[in-house]
């Protein structure tokens, strides 16, 4: 297994995104992302609020924040190739109050308390510290919202069998522990909601599996996942909400 400083520079050289924004997908990945981040307690609070989007990446989900309400977005992300495709986005899209910073998420270079809430989409089980992570957000941010895959029981027995070993660029997911990040939380005297959702893996083109796959999971996860012992069992992607 890949750790530390040897995960950060495979990330750093690894991720590089899309030249053309303009090309829209909506495969099956997409479909997921598009549910998760029109959430509705998402949605209410990225309204007139200074987000920093730690791992953002090419800047879709910073882009979607902006659309809908967001004040103005700090996106920050370790590879250079990710930010030179946002910075594309940014001139493709005409998008303005969006700013980008090359940075380590474990050492995060703002100020305390400088934005009304920090988002972490997909991109905390990049990461090889997840409390030191989640601690430098908490501290520069009075609200956070994680959503991200989860080290849930039906996760850790399919790895055992040979799947979820590894991220296409060679390392190994860091899923995270939902006790984890309650300690962090109790520590910090943060209040904690949890949305548990489980998405079957699916990795081909076919729509009408696509579809499928996405509506029956969307509703084992509406029915049965509320529960926190089936969460903690089929969740193997949260959403994780902290206030103070």
């Amino acid at each position: 297994m890949v750790i530390g400083s040897s995960t950060k520079e495979i990330e750093r050289r690894s991720w590089k995104g899309p030249v053309d924004h303009t090309i829209k997908s909506q495969g099956y990945s997409e479909k997921w992302d598009d549910y998760l981040l029109n959430n509705k307690g998402i949605l209410e609070r990225i309204k007139n609020k200074k987000i920093v989007n730690v791992g953002g990446g090419h800047g879709k989900e910073a882009e979607f924040f902006l659309e809908n309400g967001a004040r103005h977005v700090a996106l920050l992300d370790i590879a250079k190739g990710q930010l030179d495709s946002a910075k594309i986005r940014i001139i493709q899209k005409d998008i303005n109050h969006l700013d980008l910073f090359c940075g380590d998420a474990e050492n995060l270079p703002f100020k305390d308390n400088a934005f009304d809430l920090g988002i972490i989409f997909m991109a905390l089980h990049h990461f090889p510290s997840h409390e030191k992570a989640v601690k430098e957000i908490l501290r520069i941010s009075h609200d956070v919202i994680f959503i991200d895959i989860m080290n849930c029981t039906i996760t850790r027995i399919l790895t055992k069998f040979g799947f979820f070993k590894k991220e296409w660029c060679g390392i190994e997911p860091n899923r995270i522990d939902i006790s984890d990040i309650q300690s962090i939380f109790h520590e910090k005297k943060i209040q904690m909601n949890v949305q548990f959702y489980f998405i079957p893996p699916y990795y081909g083109k076919r729509e009408i599996v696509s579809r499928s796959l996405f509506m029956i999971s969307l509703i084992f996860s509406q029915f049965l996942l509320t529960h926190k012992s089936f969460g903690n069992f089929f969740g193997n992607v949260a959403i994780i909400e902290g206030s103070r």
